[in-house]
């Protein structure tokens, strides 16, 4: 039960465990939504993984700029790449001018590339994993 008292709420345990099983199907939810994911499988940020849950993310070095930052990475461009979600919901992958180029699959890229589940990218020296499961 919630009360108010000289300016000061209280909470039962009860209150509060109502609000955690709220936060937990929210963060759950989310989880189950964010189905699409770049993972490094290769190079000094392996295992580093980013869930891609907005309509657009740069690639590079620079964590202040770029949504996934492969901050260890000194081959790779301070703002590399950019992954962007198309109108018929598909990511597009494009380099950004880099000097090292973008690889998809073993082929460098001079045009936007629209990604597919268990494609991989080669930026600087590392190698990502693009999953989709949706």
């Amino acid at each position: 039960m919630l009360t108010a008292s000289n300016t000061f709420l209280w909470f039962s345990l009860a209150d509060l465990a109502g609000v955690a099983a709220v936060i937990a199907y929210v963060v759950f939810r989310k989880m189950r939504s964010g189905r699409v994911w770049l993972e490094v499988v290769d190079g000094a940020d392996s295992g580093e993984k980013w869930i891609l849950a907005d309509e657009e993310a740069e690639i590079g070095r620079d964590a202040g700029q770029c949504r996934v930052a492969l901050k260890h990475d000194t081959q790779t461009g301070r703002r590399h790449a950019r992954l962007r979600l198309s109108p018929t919901r598909q990511f597009v992958l494009e380099d950004l001018g880099s000097q090292g180029g973008t690889v998809v699959n073993g082929v460098r890229i001079a045009q936007p590339v629209t990604l597919r589940n268990k494609d991989r990218i080669r930026i600087g020296q590392s190698e990502l994993l693009f999953i989709d499961q949706r």
